[in-house]
């Protein structure tokens, strides 16, 4: 996130604050400004409503653009989210989260983690890569290169998992993504595998030049990656030291992790 954009970082702050001990916290009084704490008096279940108008405590509007095209508009309000879908409204209650903030009524779910975030429904992504209106398009620019130091790396068969711990509740990284994963490539220690699939702590990487932060409810952030050989034969269950640098290159874009470990790619 960037310091650029006042009230979604006031908004991401609070609630980072609030979801530190994953129980959402009891909202202040409203007052003029920037977003209230969110709180625990949303209805259990959520609700079909019409537009959005929330009246009497201090509230946060947002409108969202999404990677597959779609619009969005949210109302954050005493502990719920308005959210206008393409197809309806909904009023969704905020749930546990280790890290920014989760609104859901078990079916949908709208995750935020500063100016950005995505809506799932029934598990699966339906509004991936969704940015606030006042923030910087990410599409069409180079993504950037975080690196960090990873506790283990963990494999079973060529899934290889990335078990950060070196901060607690939250981790960033930065990635670029497509929508054809075959066109990717996974290089370790300079052996080239075709990457199948990326998920960081379950959630599948999507979009183009996207940039995501994801939920650690475990003080551990697991980058998954399902990987082939790169002459596309049956895997094997050799041993791959990895020490150092894990890069992934999704069409000639790259991401570098510094992790240590081995792989069973």
């Amino acid at each position: 996130m960037t310091h650029r954009f006042a009230r979604w970082l006031a908004l991401g702050t609070t609630l980072a604050v609030g979801l530190a001990s994953c129980t959402p916290s009891t909202p202040p009084t409203a007052t003029p400004g920037p977003a209230p704490t969110p709180g625990t008096t949303a209805s259990p279940q959520a609700t079909q409503s019409p537009a959005p108008s929330v009246t009497g405590a201090a509230e946060i509007r947002a409108s969202y653009r999404c990677g597959n095209g779609a619009r969005l508009e949210a109302v954050f309000s005493d502990g719920k989210v308005v959210l206008t879908l393409p197809d309806k409204t909904l009023t969704l209650p905020q749930a546990e989260s280790g890290s920014g903030a989760r609104y859901s009524d078990g079916i949908t779910t709208f995750w935020i983690k500063g100016q950005e975030g995505f809506v799932e429904v029934d598990g699966e992504t339906r509004y991936p890569n969704c940015v606030a209106n006042d923030a910087p398009a990410t599409s069409g620019r180079p993504p950037q290169v975080e690196e960090f130091p990873a506790e283990d790396v963990r494999a079973s068969s060529c899934s290889m998992t990335l078990v950060r711990a070196d901060r607690p509740t939250a981790g960033r990284i930065v990635f670029f993504s497509t929508q054809v994963p075959e066109t990717a490539q996974l290089t370790i220690n300079g052996q080239s595998r075709l990457l199948q699939r990326v998920q960081v702590s379950g959630q599948p990487i999507q979009g183009q030049f996207t940039t995501q932060t994801f939920a650690s409810p475990d003080n551990t952030l697991r980058v998954t990656t399902e990987v082939r050989p790169a002459d596309g034969a049956a895997s094997k269950a050799e041993a791959v030291p990895v020490v150092g640098t894990l890069k992934a290159v999704l069409n000639k874009q790259e991401t570098v992790l510094q992790v240590k470990g081995e792989s069973g790619c």
